[in-house]
């Protein structure tokens, strides 16, 4: 008899797993960092670290090489490589908005994938680098490589690449967590590499999936539960809610302002009265604007030129990619650090303002 419970409750639980179910309501792009984001930044810094000469090292992929040439010559996707223009000496350069120090560390196998997959959108149409895909560029060519569509993110794996075509570089470690559904805003994610948190997320399974299922079996089995029915004992001990001292216990003793030396002060609202002119302060907003990808929200890049022609602005390093440029000339307007402008502009801006003469504005 408990076997045949036992199967019907685990086919109910089935069901209602299953009746929980719907099409999914939130893109990639919603659980994706800002490109300028300081994680985003480390990640890449951490990926393109390493010696490129280690990484690249000469990899024989002559099998590979093979099936990619067919693969070409059966989709008619003819022999550039439009994406990556990446040559047998090592050479690469993919578009200006790219991580180009990542792709310097991709083997010639990854690159020419990468152009392959860029070849079977343009023959459709499509444009990769205005689209949000991502493409597992650990799998061979005659294997599912791109996205389904749009928008959505295939299954993850520890050893996966995942290429985001309009970053022009790979998924980061902390955004690969909350693809599964982990808070990484509540998570301290300091001692983990990259490598870490994806080989954590190739393993883990969704937590909205971990959730439903547990949920489902906490419904079904409600008439079994009863550890809450029952009467607390008599002398107090134990039943309700664990808080977090630990078992009911009275807080610790806080430590006194005297012990720890603070001492009181006087919260100033004002700015500071020697503030910087206006004037100064929009000259140094524009020295601290962005004018590369590789720059971040802290750092400024080094060598920065701008167009002459249509007035873009990248790293020397940077340039070098396409589209190209008729005329770089060097950008000779003082530059400002963000953090060092972020500081000047909070010096210089009172935390209070009072704002008068609305009456009249009506």
């Amino acid at each position: 008899g408990g076997a045949v419970v036992g199967d019907e409750q685990l086919a109910r639980w089935a069901a209602s797993v299953n009746e929980l179910s719907r099409p999914s309501s939130a893109s990639l792009e919603a659980f994706l960092l800002p490109t300028d984001d300081p994680r985003v930044h480390s990640a890449r810094e951490h990926l393109s670290s390493a010696d490129v000469s280690k990484q690249r090292g000469v990899v024989d992929w002559g099998r590979c090489e093979t099936r990619h040439a067919r693969a070409r010559v059966e989709e008619e996707l003819g022999t550039k490589r439009p994406l990556t223009t990446w040559e047998s000496q090592g050479h690469c350069a993919g578009p200006d908005f790219a991580w180009h120090d990542w792709f310097k560390t991709q083997v010639e196998r990854v690159l020419d994938l990468m152009d392959i997959n860029f070849l079977r959108l343009a023959a459709r149409g499509e444009d990769a680098n205005y689209k949000t895909l991502v493409w597992n560029l650990s799998q061979n060519v005659d294997r599912s490589t791109g996205a389904v569509r749009p928008g959505l993110c295939p299954c993850l794996t520890p050893n996966m690449v995942p290429y985001l075509t309009n970053r022009g570089g790979p998924i980061v470690g902390p955004e690969v967590l909350a693809l599964q559904g982990i808070p990484i805003d509540d998570l301290l994610l300091t001692r983990e590499n990259n490598d870490q948190m994806a080989d954590l997320a190739g393993n883990a399974m969704s937590s909205t999936i971990v959730g439903t299922c547990i949920l489902s079996a906490l419904l079904l089995a409600r008439d079994t539960l009863r550890a809450f029915d029952a009467p607390p004992p008599a002398d107090g001990g134990g039943g309700g809610l664990i808080n977090s001292t630990g078992g009911g216990a009275p807080p610790a003793d806080v430590a006194s302002a005297d012990s720890v030396g603070l001492r009181e002060a006087a919260l100033e609202l004002q700015a500071e009265p020697l503030c910087t002119p206006l004037s100064e302060l929009l000259a140094q907003a524009a020295g601290s604007a962005r004018m590369c990808a590789s720059e971040g929200r802290t750092t400024i890049a080094p060598d920065v030129v701008r167009c002459v022609k249509c007035g873009a602005t990248a790293s020397r390093a940077c340039c070098l990619a396409w589209p190209e440029h008729v005329d770089m000339a060097p950008v000779t307007e003082p530059r400002l650090a963000p953090r060092d402008f972020e500081a000047k502009l909070a010096a210089a801006i009172p935390m209070c303002v009072r704002l008068g003469g609305l009456q009249s504005a009506r």
